[in-house]
């Protein structure tokens, strides 16, 4: 990342989330990655995951890690029976909330990216993590485009950290309510920054909880067939 680019990134956060609130994200990054010897932080532009596949450009955004601390309030407002299933963050990045999600009851994790080197990222950070905590790495990450990722029939959690545009998130969450269809089971949606919260109420799911952490929304959806 250029010069420019950064310090154009840094002011976005400024006036977005203030400067407290940015710096206690940047710490937060930081401190992950000092504790569990992972490299998630920072940001990874859509200039560069739009080179991975030039025919998704201007349907995706860029990669920044979940805080540790608003990946926790979310998860707080989930019932139990949700992490008896897979958990699959789509846009997964370098990893970072399949890492946290390995301290929960899940029977499998999946990440899907669509930029390789972020793949390739996430993998050395799902290694780094494992081996030093001495945890199973119960996790897969899938290279490729979310709206062709086939859903599990045992995914109960679905999570979202703002990733791709409504044109793919439409396509995808109208995946997620044919894999109901299919094999109906209990399933809940997280998702971060939820810009697209009320396109999201017309596709039969239903807001379960809303909140913010960071001066950043995040939402709960409970997903519906008909």
């Amino acid at each position: 990342m250029s010069q420019f680019e950064l310090l154009k990134l840094c002011r976005a956060s400024l006036t977005r989330y203030g400067v407290m609130n940015s710096c206690r994200l940047l710490i937060d990054d930081y401190l992950f990655d000092l504790k569990h010897g992972t490299k998630t932080a920072g940001i990874y532009s859509k200039s560069r995951i739009e080179k991975s596949n030039p025919t998704l450009k201007g349907t995706v955004v860029q990669y920044q890690g979940t805080s540790s601390r608003l990946f926790q309030v979310a998860m707080k407002d989930l019932d139990s029976s949700v992490f008896k299933g897979d958990f699959i963050d789509f846009g997964c990045g370098r990893g970072k909330v399949l890492l946290m999600a390995l301290d929960y009851p899940f029977m499998k994790l999946h990440g899907v990216e669509l930029s390789d080197k972020l793949v390739k990222e996430a993998e050395k950070n799902l290694e780094n993590y494992c081996a030093k905590k001495k945890k199973n790495p119960l996790a897969s990450i899938c290279l490729g485009d979310a709206r062709f990722f086939q859903i599990p029939p045992t995914a109960s959690l679905f999570f979202f950290y703002n990733p791709f545009t409504w044109s793919i998130f439409e396509h995808v969450a109208e995946n997620i309510q044919e894999s109901l269809r299919r094999h109906p089971r209990e399933t809940r949606l997280i998702y971060i920054n939820d810009l697209y919260w009320k396109e999201l109420e017309k596709k039969e799911m239903q807001c379960v909880s809303r909140g913010s952490e960071f001066r950043i929304n995040y939402s709960v959806w409970k997903p519906l067939v008909s």
